[in-house]
């Protein structure tokens, strides 16, 4: 008769259990992805870190989750292009990821998810600039620079290719660099190898001018019509949870693919993946 009783009592407490985190078992990576989307949206760089956790690894870029969201990182792919702006998201895909870690319960398995977000921007509303590699680290590019650019904005489109995504060319949008460790602990690495270290492209800056013919230079601000814009691109999200009874968060983001349009409206592709670093 005990027995039976306490039989009776752990299976109230399993009821009872499942009842309690049933959100949380039913829960859908996709919607998870959805609240990312709008909080990116809404700016709110609080909340939006709230979204971000792992599930069987310690998978944080540098600096943190917080490199995702600011140019100062120097993190690329980098998310601060879409922060507190207008963007329309189309059907997401998800993919689900084979997942090895070791579990002792059914309940905390690990999972994990690719979910795949189209977006697309309306050059009239908001549509992030697309500069050259130069002119996003401040590095002064000539006439003949920006119109080999201009030519062809797609040629090595992937390098810092976030990170030269700007809603403004005006001054003070990059503020001083976030990992300032990253920098030393590589000037430390290539003084005791005896090279020398570019540090140009560590961490984007403001745009730089365009240096004239005649000598003089004209601020990359007061030629923002020359420059192309981001029409859509798609973001992959990995979306991690530690078993059924955990949230699902956001874990790495990548850039696929995506589209710009240049001011003579042509649209070229981009094709290759960006992953997360």
């Amino acid at each position: 008769m005990r027995s039976f009783y306490i039989l009776i009592l752990l299976s109230i407490f399993f009821v009872s259990t499942i009842a309690i985190f049933s959100e949380e078992i039913n829960a859908k990576a996709q919607s998870e992805a959805i609240v990312f989307i709008n909080k990116l949206k809404a700016g709110n760089t609080d909340e939006i870190l709230k979204e971000f956790g792992d599930n069987t690894c310690h998978c944080a870029p540098e600096g943190g989750y917080i490199s995702y969201l600011k140019y100062e990182s120097g993190h690329d792919p980098n998310l601060a292009f879409l922060l507190g702006h207008p963007f329309q998201n189309n059907s997401l895909k998800e993919v689900k990821l084979k997942e090895n870690q070791p579990y002792l319960l059914p309940w905390d398995k690990p999972e994990s998810v690719y979910i795949y977000v189209p977006i697309i921007f309306d050059p009239n509303v908001y549509s992030p600039l697309f500069i050259p590699l130069d002119m996003a680290y401040k590095k002064e590019i000539s006439e003949a620079q920006l119109n080999t650019f201009l030519k062809d904005p797609s040629y090595d489109w992937q390098k810092a290719f976030t990170l030269r995504l700007r809603p403004t060319l005006a001054s003070n949008l990059i503020g001083k660099p976030l990992i300032n460790d990253r920098l030393e602990n590589q000037i430390k690495l290539t003084s005791t190898n005896g090279k020398t270290i570019d540090k140009t492209y560590f961490y984007p800056q403001d745009a730089s001018a365009i240096a004239l013919k005649n000598g003089g230079s004209i601020p990359a601000k007061q030629m923002v019509n020359m420059f192309p814009k981001l029409k859509s691109v798609v973001l992959r999200l990995k979306i991690v949870r530690r078993g059924l009874l955990r949230p699902w968060t956001i874990n790495k983001i990548a850039i696929e693919k995506g589209q710009i349009l240049t001011a003579t409206g042509k649209e070229l592709d981009l094709n290759r993946d960006i992953s997360s670093r």
